[in-house]
């Protein structure tokens, strides 16, 4: 599955899961923060930079922290 993400300033997602299957994301447009369950401090990606997530590192969540719009691609995988 391929999905386009755009994002409005100050945007996030809910805490979830991704139920058994690998994601992998990339920032296209603008940078992209991630809190994850398991960590403290949040995750920073840059326009251009891939990232990737499966359910051993338990929830996360996705923000757009900037004043600005930011596009992401997301490609999910059963692992």
């Amino acid at each position: 599955e391929l999905v386009l993400c755009c994002w409005s300033a100050g945007q996030k997602t809910e805490k979830h899961g991704h139920k058994g299957r690998k994601c992998w994301f990339r920032c296209v447009q603008g940078n992209l923060s991630e809190k994850r369950e398991t960590s403290v401090e949040m995750n920073h990606y840059t326009e251009g930079e891939w990232g990737s997530i499966d359910d051993s590192f338990g929830e996360h969540e996705m923000f757009n922290l900037t004043d600005g719009n930011i596009i992401s691609l997301h490609f999910y995988n059963e692992i």
